[in-house]
């Protein structure tokens, strides 16, 4: 197929199937990823001015390597159970669910990811749409019912099935299996043939618990936009040196792995670096976190103007068609959109108003989780306790306050299904990363007015009171 070149500042030049352009790239719902964020540092770091469309590339572009490295040295291995054909129709879905898995991600990065499935009605009516629209595949709607997808890739799954689905299919992909992909469903019913082990590795390669090609762009393309120092990846090398086999012990099982040739090995502890380094220090950094407050206080306020704002601007409906509210139409909802009503209520709502003009009314007394640790050191159920307490009343020393929870969602990597090769004997990923589990660092921020920015030791003292 003729190909498309798009520039890159990461990977350089990234070459799409002119077809694809024509199929998916092109249409109303890739374009309008141009106007979604894909994050929101730019609060702290205002070059991050990056977006969902470049992401999604960057995505295909890495899944394109990875899955030429997996048959590479993979289609061997499986000859009998996939056929070189089967292993065709693999790598289309393959690209095809990497280019959409973001399809219809939500405005303003995941702040209003949860607006997708409220009320309680939109996620039963949801999780019905997406177990129809996967219907060809009889284990989906149990396999779904195990996994815990995040909204936006469950919307995304419905529109790649819905709205690409003929094209997929024409492609000689397979629908249900891109929603699969997107949505990180593995097949989990009764005993698994050869087949459905590898697509179960093969879906890990997209949305997995550790390594996948999402996270490893966005760990770059968050850091190039931000020109925050961050570890360098060399995702070349990475790319490169993946397959899935088994190692000799699951030979035995017929349990396959990911597995990485040796000389990706310190890549992959500066992917496990560079990923919780972004959310320890920048996607939970106490700006990005008040001025999410600020947008969640600004749509609520909206919601409260206009009865059922959010739920209609904020549906899968409004992918498919305008949605009339109060003398406004929304369509393909993006962040310009939102702008643009909170604008109209400028001088009506304060949280706006900060919003728009960043001169905030509320300072973080501690900046940093460190700092809270060695102020309060709360254990979990302090933690809980005093952030209730907060939320309550709304007030410290007297004056109101704003109470945030921040959570970096430190991850290392699982000891399950990654494994290194190191020339014919193997390790587990955890023996190069020294990190077996998710840690717990959940958090809080405490914002005070201006009057009380001074008073430091009085408010950590007030916090601690609360524990009692």
């Amino acid at each position: 197929m003729q190909e498309k070149i798009f520039k890159d500042p990461i990977y350089g030049n990234i070459s799409v199937p002119k077809q694809y352009c024509e199929a998916f790239i092109d249409t109303e719902i890739f374009q309008r990823l141009r106007r979604i964020e894909q994050t929101s540092m730019r609060v702290v770091y205002p070059s991050a001015h990056h977006d969902r469309f470049s992401h999604s590339l960057g995505v295909f572009y890495l899944g394109r390597e990875v899955m030429k490295s997996v048959r590479l040295h993979s289609e061997e291995t499986f000859i009998a159970e996939i056929s070189i054909l089967e292993w065709e129709k693999i790598q289309k879905t393959f690209d095809i669910a990497c280019l959409l898995h973001d399809c219809t991600h939500a405005p303003f990065s995941h702040t209003f990811e949860q607006y997708f499935l409220l009320p309680d009605s939109k996620k039963e009516f949801i999780s019905q749409k997406i177990k129809s629209a996967c219907s060809s595949d009889t284990e989906f709607a149990l396999d779904f019912k195990i996994e815990k997808p995040q909204p936006h890739e469950i919307y995304s799954a419905i529109m790649a099935v819905e709205y690409f689905g003929k094209a997929i299919l024409n492609f000689g992909a397979d629908p249900t299996l891109v929603a699969r992909m997107i949505t990180g469903c593995h097949y989990k019913q009764g005993r698994l043939s050869l087949k459905k082990k590898v697509l179960n590795r093969v879906i890990s390669l997209l949305n997995g618990n550790a390594f996948d090609v999402d996270s490893l762009d966005y760990i770059q393309r968050d850091t190039w936009a931000s020109g925050v120092n961050n570890v360098s990846i060399d995702y070349n090398r990475l790319v490169k040196s993946v397959y899935i086999g088994f190692t000799s012990k699951e030979a035995n099982e017929g349990n396959p792995s990911i597995i990485f040739h040796k000389q990706a090995l310190s890549v992959i502890e500066n992917v496990s670096i560079g990923r919780n380094f972004l959310y320890k220090w920048i996607y939970t950094h106490h700006k990005v976190v008040y001025e999410q407050y600020l947008l969640e206080k600004s749509i609520n306020y909206i919601d409260q103007e206009i009865a059922g704002f959010s739920e209609k601007v904020l549906s899968y409906d409004v992918f498919n068609s305008p949605q009339e509210i109060k003398n406004s139409t929304f369509f393909l909802t993006s962040d310009d959109d939102l702008f643009h009503i909170f604008k109209k209520y400028f001088n009506e709502c304060k949280e706006i108003r900060e919003l728009l003009s960043r001169q905030y009314k509320f300072h973080a007394v501690w900046k940093t989780r460190h700092e809270y640790k060695k102020l309060l050191n709360f254990n979990n159920d302090d933690f809980l306790a005093v952030l209730g307490k907060i939320s309550d009343t709304h007030e410290i020393l007297g004056e109101k306050v704003i109470v945030c929870e921040a959570n970096p969602k430190i991850k290392g990597f699982e000891s399950t299904y990654i494994q290194i090769n190191l020339g014919g004997t193997f390790i587990d990923i955890t023996d190069v990363t020294g990190k077996s589990v998710a840690e717990d660092m959940k958090f809080f921020y405490l914002y005070v007015p201006d009057s009380l920015t001074s008073k430091k030791e009085m408010i950590v003292e007030e916090c601690r009171s609360l524990m009692n």
